[in-house]
């Protein structure tokens, strides 16, 4: 089997839509799908000399001999993260903490004290006993669909009293641009790989829907060949034969008696002996306190045929199985290189046997790999003349401004609004977290006015000469995800301004021909202060009890 690595970095919002949201809304999946990557690489295949009958195309996309693997988030070490195994959980009161003990309840049996929970963070990374916590970055836009004619969504009520609505309100919330994401394409056939390296040369590709709508342009970038290359780590087996079965992606079984799990009505939840030993090839026992699994509706969408393909349940990705084996041999390996069940050339049925198997690990919380923003125009820059480049440096800083705009908004998203519930109740986990009305007006006016010229030192003095009261609520106010108090959070960033590129995600900037937008000092420390005067205004916004917008939250 050849293995090819490339990475995936998005330069726009992604919509890969996966069938949850309200039916004026689209949300993505937190990866990219094998299937969108296969429809990529089969586009550009037939682009070529090589057409839909080709044999080479035959065998690379469609017999199942090739196998194009999810694109999951890249870890701070570089690595390909992983789903994030049900079986892990940690300490309620520990839910917003940077660092925390992850208990393994596939292995760990015991009863422990406390309140117990799953990982929010779909993705993990795992390094020397500890797990690198990982939650792809999300953008929401609200995005109106207009009458060509009135110019706007109208509503008309007919004589019988029946509606009919021109236009409409939706709302996608996609991958944000500027993460990076990797995958493997695993080759069968001897020779086949020289026939897919042309398509992973770098270039500039479409994912995704709504791409006339500002998403899915992302970037191939190839990575070197690692000829040990495994998925997953693991160990032949547990302490008394305990074998466990993660979930590396969804996984389509059917019974052993060959039947759809939509076929047998409830208890299609439930993966049984049988199925499981048929599957494995030996005679297997579910251990049932060690198990962690769920189901989700997995379906797609053919580009060719114009239509949606085939609803089916499947295993959900992160699913843990813990088993005794019976009678036989498990080939793990062979299991492990082909995966199991149906779509498996789409990236489905990937499994890893054994992996993490510690009792305990601790959790961390990490940010996905940015792809840094250019710091030169490339060598063929064209060359604006010397009337149009006034105007070339407004736009171009026009554009950076608005992808400022988007990263603050979703960085308010993430660390703030999770702080201030819709309906804060008496549980602690519901409780308001952040400075009252009052308490955020004063310093938000202020950072609002020397936002203008930059002045960081005029904000960190009005900062520590708060009165005793407004300084206990910013002390006490925690921002999500373990970004700590939200009085020292502002400080940290106001006495070094320049982290707030990375604090935004390292936002890649917008070239017109050789005219780049200016990030010197003094529009750092502007930045700086946008950010924190959308962090004080946000919580206000929140409380009034209606939708921020994208253009309501970067004040």
């Amino acid at each position: 089997m050849h293995v090819l690595i490339y990475a995936i970095e998005l330069e726009q919002p992604l919509l890969a839509t996966s069938l949850l949201g309200d039916p004026n809304s689209t949300v993505s999946y937190s990866y990219i799908p094998g299937s969108a990557l296969r429809g990529l690489f089969a586009g550009r295949f037939r682009s070529g000399a090589h057409g839909q009958d080709d044999a080479a195309f035959q065998r690379l996309f469609l017999s199942g001999q090739t196998r194009f693997l999810n694109a999951y988030p890249v870890a701070p070490d570089g690595r390909r993260c992983l789903p994030t195994p049900r079986s892990l959980q940690h300490e309620k009161q520990q839910v917003d903490a940077a660092q925390r003990t992850i208990v393994n309840r596939a292995i760990d049996y015991q009863d422990r004290p406390g309140r117990w929970k799953g990982l929010k963070q779909p993705f993990c990374d795992a390094s020397a006993g500890t797990l690198h916590l990982v939650e792809p970055a999300r953008t929401i836009a609200v995005h109106v669909q207009r009458d060509r004619a009135m110019g706007r969504a109208w509503l008309q009520r007919t004589a019988d009293d029946q509606e009919l609505r021109y236009g409409t309100v939706f709302r996608y919330e996609a991958l944000a641009a500027g993460q990076r994401f990797m995958a493997a394409i695993l080759v069968d056939t001897p020779g086949d790989e020289k026939l897919l390296d042309p398509l992973l040369a770098p270039a500039t590709c479409w994912l995704g829907r709504s791409r006339s709508a500002g998403y899915g342009r992302v970037r191939i970038i190839p990575q070197p060949a690692n000829l040990a290359w495994r998925e997953a780590p693991g160990s032949p087996a547990l302490a008394g034969d305990l074998w466990t079965l993660t979930c590396l992606s969804p996984m389509l079984l059917r019974s052993a008696d060959a039947q759809l799990p939509e076929m047998l009505g409830e208890d299609a939840q439930s993966l049984d002996d049988a199925t499981l030993s048929a599957y494995l090839g030996c005679r297997v026992e579910i251990e049932q306190a060690g198990t962690f699994t769920d189901t989700e509706l997995v379906g797609g969408f053919n580009r060719h045929w114009g239509l949606p393909v085939p609803q089916r349940r499947a295993l959900t990705m992160g699913s843990v199985v813990a088993f005794l084996i019976l009678d036989g041999t498990l080939d793990h390996a062979a299991i492990e290189a082909n995966g199991l069940g149906e779509r498996r050339a789409e990236g489905f049925g990937r499994v890893a046997f054994n992996w993490l198997a510690a009792p305990t690990y601790q959790g961390l919380n990490a940010q996905a790999e940015i792809a840094q923003a250019p710091v030169a125009p490339p060598a063929q820059a064209s060359v604006i003349p010397v009337g149009l480049r006034p105007l070339a440096i407004r736009v171009a800083d026009r554009l950076f401004d608005a992808r400022i705009d988007a990263a603050i908004i979703s960085f308010v998203q993430r660390y703030v609004w999770p702080q201030v519930p819709d309906s804060p109740g008496p549980n602690d986990q519901l409780r308001d977290r952040m400075p009252t009305n009052s308490q955020l007006a004063r310093l938000h006016t202020l950072v609002r006015q020397a936002a203008a010229a930059g002045d960081t030192r005029m904000v960190l003095l009005e900062l520590g000469q708060l009165r005793a009261t407004a300084r206990l609520a910013y002390e006490r106010a925690h921002m999500a995800e373990g970004k700590g108090t939200l009085a020292s959070w502002i400080g940290a960033l106001l006495t070094a301004p320049q982290t707030v590129w990375e604090e935004l995600g390292y936002l890649r900037a917008v070239a017109i021909g050789d005219i780049w937008p200016r990030r010197d000092d003094q529009r750092t420390r502007r930045v700086a202060l946008r950010l924190v005067a959308a962090v004080l205004n946000a919580p206000a916004q929140r409380r009034k009890g209606h939708a921020a917008t994208p253009e309501e939250a970067p004040v």
